[in-house]
């Protein structure tokens, strides 16, 4: 960061650098760099919008047993359930267990894993959520960062005194305005979970 003395220093230079567009197109490029900007933010929420809907989409997906893709592995389990009611109940035929009382095996299908469970469906659903929305916020402050650059090219180019390139010079980073968490500071602030 540029001291107040650096910047005076720098002030009393005796020849500033010119600028080497003219204003109104500086004027003109600002004005495409803000739209530009705009519909890189747009185009981020859409993404993200877009992201959640196939998330969602995964999350409720059931999947039917005599889907094409398993139902070769169906047919086998079915015959062998099959196989064993039918030794089953001549056990229990020999037994004296009337058919009515008599046990039976079932094979069992289940058209989802653990996004079955409604509470953990909401849970993926926030974490999921929670993800998109990060990395939304972080793409649309890329194209802001961006965007300032662009933009302080810009104005850099104007700028005619050294005072005022001093000034600007001087102007804090949003890097060090708030620096990112390393993984130990997370842990920290998590309870040592991240």
């Amino acid at each position: 960061m540029t001291t107040i003395d650096e910047s005076r220093d720098r002030a009393a230079d005796p020849e500033p650098p010119q600028p080497t567009m003219t204003r109104a197109e500086r004027q003109d490029l600002a004005r495409l760099a803000r739209m530009r900007a705009k519909l890189a933010r747009d185009h981020a929420t859409a993404r993200g919008a877009e992201l959640l809907a196939e998330a969602e989409r995964t999350l409720s997906d059931i999947f039917l047993s005599d889907d094409a893709r398993w139902a070769d592995l169906k047919r086998p389990v079915d015959q062998a359930v099959a196989e064993a009611n039918r030794e089953l109940s001549r056990r229990c035929d020999e037994a004296g267990v009337p058919k009515r009382f008599q046990p039976s095996f079932h094979g069992y299908w289940s058209g989802r894993g653990e996004n079955a469970d409604p509470r953990r469906r909401a849970e993926l659903r926030l974490r999921v959520k929670t993800r998109i929305d990060a990395d939304v916020k972080r793409a649309k402050a890329l194209v802001d960062t961006a965007a300032l650059e662009v933009a302080t090219e810009l104005l850099a180019d104007g700028l005619t005194s050294g005072a005022a390139h001093a000034f600007l010079a001087a102007m804090p980073k949003v890097t060090e305005l708030l620096p990112m968490l390393d993984e130990d500071q997370i842990r920290a602030i998590t309870g040592g979970t991240s």
